[in-house]
């Protein structure tokens, strides 16, 4: 489950890289889709504090919140551009 989350998390950091490099307007978004544990959406609304994240799941997991607890416990937690729906 890490390494599938951490891998997509580089997948999508490098598509965004290419998207802004070839001068594209910017983006406003990214959805997490069926996003499960929302691991990859906590780090994408990390690495892309300009770009509003949504987690989309039939239920907010529990890992979810726990995931939301420990990086604001370790980080200066301003995910404000991060939400599920």
């Amino acid at each position: 489950m890490l390494f599938e989350t951490l891998e997509t998390f580089a997948l999508v950091q490098r598509q965004v890289a290419i998207i802004r490099a070839r001068g594209h307007e910017s983006i406003e978004h990214i959805f997490d889709l069926a996003c499960g544990h929302g691991l990859l959406g906590v780090l994408m609304a990390h690495r892309f504090p300009g770009v509003r994240v949504v987690c989309v799941d039939l239920e907010r997991r529990a890992a979810f919140d726990h995931y939301l607890d420990a990086f604001c416990r370790t980080s200066s937690c301003s995910l404000r551009n991060l939400e599920f729906i």
